[in-house]
């Protein structure tokens, strides 16, 4: 299976490296594969020329398998709009019976499941860490959703009137709770999905007619003056999800959402069909009915994640003793072709293209056709540059580069660099100058951080929430980026 990182829905800048002052940029994430057709063997090489809206596509022919001539050209998409679908191999995971018969959640490291009021934790190889009970009377622990080492995890008495609904906070690296937020009356989420520093929640609608739109809840978070302490969701709109499958969900519900790139899954809870409902987003922000996508295992109707780092998804099984269940991502392309180039010999070939979306991530592969036939190289990535400034250190309590041995760092000042909407700093703290041990990495604006932050004139100012100070001695680093949101 292949495994590869992408990056969605962001312009991401260089890091401002602080201390050391070491500029580092993105340049690509690079694979070199090559695919053999009846003789003739074409090659997909690393894309070069890369600017902020155009880039060069390489590729070589290295056989012509005894033709005259072949036809080579190139297809490319952004990574962020490839639609996946789910392969028929799925596999059980875990051994506790019963802890998945609701929600999961990965952040690559562990899973989160739960079987009410039971929370548990998971390593990747199913074994049982640790567990939590809820202990709130009427309460059903529901879905998850791993942020930045944080877990979110729902409860709902949606069996109750009037309906309300709670997110308990963990941390992801041990299970330790944190705390409880109590939601709005009336909201009571049966799912949770993440995506862009807003959080999404379905409202369980009981005995509705078939048809029926699922009311989703998009909220965002805010850490308080003192990080957890004041810390809200704070309710943005109210969305509905466009009904695309057999229609026969006598619940108005999904049990599980999750984002994958430009599209979001919603998993049903009843129906003889157990369909997955698909919508796009759109680069005006609207929802389009997109797929129905199958699921793998028909008890697979709760929960389901998307993990980003090994590129799978998992499922909470509650069909199955409550197992989750594992499967491989099938992509789905909608590639934009280059012109043809008739090669009589082996040799590199090459293609312009422009008009790309600056600091985006492409997929692009090499095509070959003969006779009629077409196949094609393994796809590659390149990232397209930013016409965005960079922002640079000022100084960390005041003081400058050379005068921070020895203090607790928690107020910090770079210049500003005119971020808006969800426009985001990205400050991280590490014990090395590559950054290969970071201890510290936050989404920085004045919606994520409240009172901490502020831009005064032509500097940004920003107060280290207090559970990230301490007294550090010895060298540390500290780097800085602007990251913009854009459509598409």
């Amino acid at each position: 299976m292949d495994r590869f990182n992408v990056l969605f829905g962001k312009k991401i800048l260089p890091y401002t490296v602080i201390v050391m002052l070491v500029m580092l940029t993105f340049t690509g994430i690079f694979f070199n594969y090559g695919v053999n057709v009846k003789g003739q063997t074409v090659v997909t090489a690393n894309a070069t020329n890369i600017g902020n809206t155009f880039a060069r596509l390489n590729g070589e022919l290295t056989d012509m398998g005894g033709y005259g001539s072949v036809n080579v050209s190139f297809q490319y998409m952004k990574t962020d709009d490839i639609y996946y679908t789910f392969d028929n191999t799925a596999k059980k995971f875990g051994t506790v019976p019963e802890a998945a018969d609701q929600g999961v959640a990965t952040d690559g490291t562990y899973i989160f499941t739960s079987d009410n009021p039971i929370l548990y934790m998971f390593d990747m190889d199913g074994n049982n860490l640790d567990d939590y009970t809820h202990g709130v009377a009427d309460y059903k622990a529901e879905d998850f959703t791993v942020v930045d080492g944080i877990v979110f995890a729902t409860l709902s008495n949606h069996n109750n009137i009037p309906k309300h609904g709670k997110i308990l906070l963990f941390y992801a690296s041990n299970f330790t709770y944190i705390k409880t937020i109590d939601l709005d009356e009336n909201i009571h989420p049966a799912t949770l999905a993440y995506k862009d520093d807003l959080f999404y929640m379905s409202y369980t609608q009981f005995s509705q007619p078939p048809g029926t739109q699922c009311s989703i809840y998009v909220y965002n978070y805010t850490f308080g003056e003192s990080g957890f302490e004041g810390d809200a969701f704070n309710f943005v709109e109210s969305k509905t999800f466009p009904v695309i499958g057999s229609q026969d969900n006598d619940y108005a519900s999904y049990s599980g959402m999750e984002w994958i790139g430009n599209y979001l899954y919603g998993n049903k809870h009843t129906g003889s069909s157990r369909e997955i409902d698909v919508v796009h987003l759109e680069d005006d922000g609207t929802w389009t009915a997109y797929a129905t996508a199958n699921r793998v295992q028909s008890g697979a109707y709760q929960g389901m994640t998307y993990d980003s780092v090994n590129h799978m998804v998992y499922w909470a099984n509650a069909g199955e003793d409550g197992e989750v269940w594992e499967s491989d991502l099938v992509p789905n392309y909608n590639w934009t072709n280059t012109t043809e180039e008739t090669m009589h010999s082996t040799g590199s070939f090459d293609k312009d293209i422009t008009g790309l979306d600056d600091n985006t991530n492409y997929s692009f592969r090499t095509a070959i056709e003969y006779d009629g036939d077409t196949e094609y190289g393994e796809v590659m990535f390149f990232i397209t540059g930013s016409t965005c400034s960079i922002p640079f250190f000022v100084s960390i309590n005041g003081l400058s580069n050379s005068s921070l041995a020895n203090d607790v760092f928690y107020l910090f000042n770079w210049s500003n660099n005119s971020i808006s909407g969800r426009d985001y700093y990205q400050l991280q703290v590490a014990n090395d100058t590559g950054f290969t041990d970071v201890f510290i990495d936050l989404n920085v604006n004045e919606s994520s951080y409240g009172v901490n932050y502020s831009e005064i004139g032509s500097y940004v100012e920003f107060t280290l929430p207090s559970i990230y100070r301490k007294s550090w001695y010895g060298s540390y680093y500290f780097r800085v980026r602007k990251v913009e949101y854009f459509s598409g």
